[in-house]
């Protein structure tokens, strides 16, 4: 579809007041729509029995890197404990520091996804220089959890739907239960993997709650061994993004 937007520039000359008004075309005005995250989280999955850094000596760090701790420390643990924790242990600004140390994951949540990127990349930068220890021999996966509410054109549920018309499976269903039926989502994942796998991507579309009309939500998690490919998915997650968006919309 051409969409035509407009913009208006006004000037004074003596005595005169002129206005103009300037058109242009956009063949695809959804690629220009922001997006906005709702949740968003890069992580490391750590493959060790234990915690592999030193989390009381990493949190009382994080001060010195401008971060507000979420709860004071004690000014030193008693010998041979370890500090043990499970949420968000440090903010500064719209960045947040989360470890799992039961579940060995160390993660990054912010705004945007090449913010937050850079933020954990710097992450394992500070983590070698300051405590020796290189992340890059014990990560398991690099994941990334990002949810995003998206501007529909039209009503989303039934642009969801509308993918589906006339296919067989959902004819049959529907007529099993005797009640028309009609998907009110989308759920793909990698073929052929298993989420129990350490390379996993999986994206659900739905029309954002209560009504489903004004917004689509998109879910994405993806996971990867490899730290190239990891860091090559998550700066170009927002075009990708916009492109899915104007997939939905025309449903090819």
């Amino acid at each position: 579809a051409t969409y035509i937007s407009y913009y208006t520039v006004t000037w004074r000359q003596p005595a005169k007041r002129i206005t103009c008004v300037y058109f242009y075309f956009d063949h695809d005005i959804i690629s220009h729509m922001a997006i906005r995250y709702r949740t968003l989280s890069v992580a490391h999955k750590y493959k060790s029995v234990l915690f592999p850094f030193d989390v009381y000596g990493f949190v009382k760090f994080l001060p010195s890197l401008g971060f507000i701790l979420t709860e004071k420390l004690s000014d030193e643990l008693p010998q041979g404990f370890q500090l043990s924790v499970s949420g968000i242990v440090a903010r500064k600004a719209d960045i947040a520091v989360r470890i799992d140390s039961e579940k060995q994951v160390f993660a990054i949540h912010g705004p945007e996804s090449k913010g937050v990127l850079a933020e954990f990349n710097e992450f394992e930068k500070t983590l070698k220089q300051e405590m020796g220890f290189d992340s890059a021999g014990i990560v398991h996966y690099y994941e990334i959890v990002a949810g995003v509410a998206m501007k529909a054109t039209g009503d989303a549920s039934k642009i969801l739907a509308e993918h589906y018309a006339g296919i067989k499976y959902t004819t049959a269903v529907s007529k099993a239960f005797g009640v028309e039926l009609a998907p009110f989502g989308i759920r793909l994942t990698t073929a052929g993997a298993s989420p129990n796998q350490e390379n996993w991507l999986e994206l659900k579309i739905f029309p954002e709650l209560p009504d489903g009309k004004n917004r689509f939500i998109f879910d994405v998690i993806y996971r990867n061994s490899d730290k190239m490919q990891f860091n090559d998915f998550v700066k170009n997650l927002d075009e990708r993004l916009s492109t899915i968006l104007n997939l939905t919309h025309k449903g090819t």
